[in-house]
């Protein structure tokens, strides 16, 4: 996912009156963690066995 989507999908959220964003993904996507980072992004958590092939936690982020 690039940054222009990204940027799509907080403004979606904001102008639909979401009162945050949490997303997941893999616990070795650094690539992804980091722009969620970038856009304001916060940890909110760890999910065990979340994927299952290959087996990974995913890690929880939440923009609010």
């Amino acid at each position: 996912m690039g940054a222009k989507q990204k940027e799509w999908q907080i403004e979606y959220a904001r102008q639909h009156g979401f009162e945050g964003i949490v997303t997941n993904m893999g616990e070795s996507n650094v690539r992804l963690i980091r722009l969620n980072e970038k856009f304001g992004f916060t940890t909110r958590g760890i999910a065990p066995g979340y994927y299952s092939n290959p087996e990974e936690r995913a890690l929880v982020m939440e923009l609010v």
